[in-house]
């Protein structure tokens, strides 16, 4: 038995690896970093846009409550 360990930053890739060693009938278990945030690059973007417009002064502060409301989306 071999084992091969290989680090996915994309979740295509990893789509893409699954359909091969499934078609190969190879076994494998998938490990997720829980340690990274489960934000999409469009996401991290809206929160770099809003946070400019805060520091430009263009925007206020959001609420507490839709701020909770991104946590518990982002963590449960």
């Amino acid at each position: 038995m071999t084992t091969i360990t290989a680090t996915l930053h994309n979740n295509k890739d990893v789509k893409l690896l699954q359909e091969v060693l499934n078609r190969f009938g190879i076994a494998y278990t998938i490990n997720e970093d829980t340690n990274e945030y489960p934000f999409t690059e469009a996401e991290l973007k809206s929160f770099r846009d809003t946070q400019k417009a805060f520091k430009e002064g263009k925007i206020i502060a959001k609420d507490w409550s839709e701020i909770q409301k991104d946590l518990d989306r982002a963590f449960h």
